[in-house]
């Protein structure tokens, strides 16, 4: 695709020749294809003499629980934008849409605003993401305290906290990585660019932020779901410790005349054994009562 001047090279997928071809063309070299190739690298721009070269993150959800995380390449020129993608779909639509109909103001600025505004797409495309885990997030927490909750909720809390880690590791760099274009350490850059890059720095501070909260919420539905647990844990301990002290006594009584002794006075009245039935009844209704006084139970 291309704009008045401007060219826009889009490579899907990094497999085939086709990738080192254009780079030797455009006299890109081997360190910079190994790390396009390489799709474990952090965001970074790197500026070379007739070139720069940016690194950044695309982000987008597969589905309710999953988040897929692209590698994007972007070779600057002062004329041509080359865009490496890990493989075929983006979020670069709305670029597109704009160039094919004039719209906006890609197609009449130089190369150095095409990158701004994929770099751009790029991080709004953060906030749907955000918005999403912020709901599962929300979710959990009204989920914590529950009773009933489901023993995969540890799981799903767990892959959420992943996920938010993962985020982490891709914005803080595109951060720094904004940080460095508003600086303006290379001529591919127009100055006139400065408030377009600010505007993009300042999302990426918002998403940043907001990670931040995220995970400070995620500890703390994480505290409440195990003291929740632990609660559950002590009540029923308690039950338990209660039962246990009521049979203490009977469980004395019962093996005090459980013994085979040949002289007990009482095993040859009438009234022995409803006598001792009602001495074990009076001493668990009298416990019970105690326990009650003392709002134990």
């Amino acid at each position: 695709m291309c704009t008045i001047g401007t060219n826009w090279i889009n490579v899907n997928g990094l497999s085939g020749g086709m990738l080192e071809r254009l780079c030797v063309a455009y006299g890109v070299n081997s360190l910079v294809v190994e790390d396009i190739l390489n799709t474990e690298h952090r965001p970074k721009i790197e500026y070379y003499d007739n070139f720069a070269f940016i690194v950044t993150k695309m982000i987008r959800p597969i589905d309710e629980y999953i988040i897929e995380f692209e590698q994007v390449s972007i070779i600057v020129t002062h004329d041509t934008v080359i865009t490496f993608q890990e493989q075929p779909g983006d979020c670069f639509d709305p670029i597109r849409e704009r160039i094919s109909t004039a719209t906006g103001r890609v197609r009449r600025e130089r190369a150095d605003f095409l990158a701004y505004a994929l770099i751009d797409v790029i991080v709004d495309t953060y906030f749907p993401v955000l918005d999403r885990l912020g709901t599962r997030l929300e979710v959990f927490e009204l989920a914590a305290s529950d009773p009933k909750v489901s023993r995969d909720f540890m799981v799903g809390l767990q892959d959420i906290k992943r996920e938010l880690f993962h985020m982490r590791r891709v914005v803080w760099p595109t951060r720094e990585t904004i940080s460095t274009l508003l600086r303006r350490e290379s001529d591919f850059f127009d100055r006139g660019l400065e408030p377009f890059w600010r505007d993009v720095y300042e999302n990426t501070v918002q998403v940043a932020e907001a990670l931040e909260t995220y995970r400070e919420a995620d500890t703390s539905i994480l505290e409440v779901y195990l003291s929740s647990v632990s609660n559950r844990m002590n009540e029923i301990m308690k039950v338990l410790t209660i039962i246990s002290t009521i049979f203490i006594p009977l469980t004395f009584i019962a093996g005090v005349y459980g013994m085979n002794f040949e002289y007990m006075p009482e095993l040859g009245k009438k009234w022995a054994y409803p006598a001792v039935w009602g001495v074990m009844g009076s001493i668990a209704i009298g416990l019970l009562l105690y326990f009650r006084k003392k709002k134990w139970i």
